[in-house]
């Protein structure tokens, strides 16, 4: 079967993904079967040229990702996932905010992992909400530190209500200034684990909560293409990370309600 896109997923997402105009030269590809073939390399995290071929020619299928990549329709694709994910469920404004890191051997983005003897990697940034569905991401070099991703992570939060007051958990990396006059420009207040090689003569706090992140990159690093990064640009992997996100809060309302 060609299409391994679900019909609820693909019925809402659809009018994002124009038809190319037609064109001297091979006959355009059906934007459904070619997004088929990208969510097939995302979820087995194999090379291109080993793409079935009922998708199609794996050539036509990463340019077409690469096409969609630069228009950013990706993106597009993940805050419209949001807005339906919101519109389906009853969420608290809670949010826990954290980072993984993951092999990066062709990045040309990628930076000196110092968790995996300098070896290319790259880091990848998460929000979750109260049921664990990742809603935001940022990724970027492995050498970056977390609280750097936070700006990026939090501007995409205003999804909650912005009249009400939220709550983001985190471990001691966020515990910066800097990260809670963000989070508090977005209504929010930031519960950080204390830093205690700053501010070693405070009780140490620890959020009751924050551990809900960790399963969520478990279920992200399910899609092989996100466990290791096997693209070369950051906006490649980027589109993956979105659209993997994406089909994880389509996944939650359709399955779980």
């Amino acid at each position: 079967m060609k299409e391994i896109i679900a019909d609820e997923f693909w019925n809402y997402m659809k009018d994002l993904f124009i038809k190319d105009p037609d064109k001297p030269g091979r006959p355009p590809i059906s934007p459904r079967v070619a997004l088929s073939g990208i969510m097939y390399v995302l979820e087995n995290g194999c090379k291109w040229k080993f793409l079935p071929k009922i998708y199609g020619s794996p050539s036509t299928v990463h340019g077409t990702f690469m096409r969609w990549t630069r228009k950013g329709i990706f993106k597009a694709v993940m805050k419209r996932a949001r807005e339906f994910y919101f519109s389906k469920k009853d969420i608290p404004k809670w949010c826990a905010v954290d980072a993984s890191t993951s092999k990066a051997p062709y990045a040309k983005w990628a930076g000196k992992n110092p968790t995996d003897r300098s070896k290319h990697g790259i880091k990848k940034s998460i929000a979750i909400d109260w049921y664990g569905t990742p809603i935001a991401i940022a990724v970027g070099p492995a050498n970056r530190h977390d609280s750097v991703y936070f700006d990026e992570i939090v501007s995409d939060l205003d999804v909650f209500e912005q009249d009400a007051l939220g709550v983001i958990e985190a471990d001691s990396a966020y515990d910066a200034k800097r990260c809670r006059k963000k989070a508090l420009s977005k209504n929010f207040v930031l519960f950080a684990s204390t830093n205690t090689r700053r501010k070693k003569n405070m009780e140490k706090i620890k959020p009751g909560s924050r551990w809900k992140v960790e399963p969520s990159h478990s279920w992200l690093n399910n899609f092989r293409g996100l466990k290791i990064c096997w693209t070369k640009s950051k906006e490649a992997f980027e589109s993956f990370f979105q659209l993997g996100a994406s089909v994880l809060m389509f996944r939650r309302v359709v399955i779980f309600g």
